[in-house]
């Protein structure tokens, strides 16, 4: 079954409260391996973001960071360190550029532009349709494959949606349900 970003949100923000986000200012949490992590990270006094991650089955992780001035980003963290948070926010001075598809229980195929972090292990993207689409196949439980010139291909397969996800849904402005005009 596919959401649309509408329906998906309206959905999982009924009745659901983001208070919890505002307990984790600038932690970096362990990511567990069967679950969702979700952590707030302060950028200023008036600016924060969250972020959530979860390893695949297959060994990479997946994380997706939103916030009123950021949007929405997706990141195929490749080669996973202990702590996903602070691989996924490290700066590096210099990336590259790839053309990336995402194909959805092998029938949905988006293609976007990545930037590939080769020293952090991570390749990004800040597009709201891809964050969207990854987002729906986790709540429709499909595998996700990415595909990337001159880089490897990765199929994952990652944890249900569970609690902290529908949290991360209601809180990032790119997602949350939008009140009935």
């Amino acid at each position: 079954m596919r959401f649309t970003k509408h329906l998906l949100c309206a959905a999982i923000a009924a009745g659901l409260s983001s208070t919890a986000l505002a307990n984790a200012k600038d932690e970096a949490q362990t990511t567990i391996s069967d679950g969702w992590t979700l952590s707030e990270l302060s950028r200023d006094a008036g600016s924060a973001a969250t972020i959530i991650t979860a390893r695949s089955a297959q060994g990479p992780a997946l994380a997706f960071a939103c916030g009123e001035d950021i949007g929405l980003y997706s990141v195929l963290v490749y080669e996973p360190e202990e702590e996903l948070v602070p691989q996924v926010t490290r700066k590096q001075s210099m990336s590259h550029k790839h053309y990336g598809t995402v194909t959805v229980a092998g029938h949905e195929r988006l293609g976007h532009t990545w930037r590939w972090k080769a020293q952090n292990g991570t390749i990004e993207v800040r597009d709201t349709e891809v964050g969207i689409t990854l987002l729906n196949a986790i709540f429709s439980g499909d595998e996700v494959a990415l595909s990337f010139r001159s880089l490897d291909d990765y199929a994952l397969t990652l944890p249900a949606a569970d609690g902290a996800m529908k949290e991360f849904i209601a809180g990032c402005p790119k997602t949350a349900a939008k009140p009935a005009s």
